[in-house]
């Protein structure tokens, strides 16, 4: 009886030591992820205030190009364009007499 005494006390002498280093190493590993939560939470809230931006600058530049200057732009370059086609029409008219 005593010698498995002794024997069950070894056992829960290494089992004592084992369990330790098990406890250390889970609580070290939640502490991990308990530090890191806020970290988390930045990072998420920092993620759809650029996502939250990045639709208001569309739609900052949807309605521009829809504004005013836009349009007064593309007028003027539709314009531009059909005085181009007219003027190359001119000339294209003026090369047969001039070749006669």
């Amino acid at each position: 009886l005593a010698a498995q005494l002794r024997d069950f006390a070894l056992r829960m002498e290494g089992f004592r030591d084992n369990y330790a280093n098990l406890r250390r190493a889970v609580f070290a590993r939640l502490t991990f992820l308990a530090s890191s939560v806020p970290t988390l939470t930045t990072s998420v809230r920092r993620k759809e205030e650029y996502r939250d931006r990045m639709d208001a600058l569309g739609r900052w530049v949807q309605a521009k190009s829809r504004g005013e200057s836009w349009g007064d732009i593309r007028s003027r370059v539709e314009k531009l364009r059909a005085m181009v086609a007219d003027e190359k029409a001119a000339m294209e008219a003026e090369e047969p007499l001039s070749s006669e």
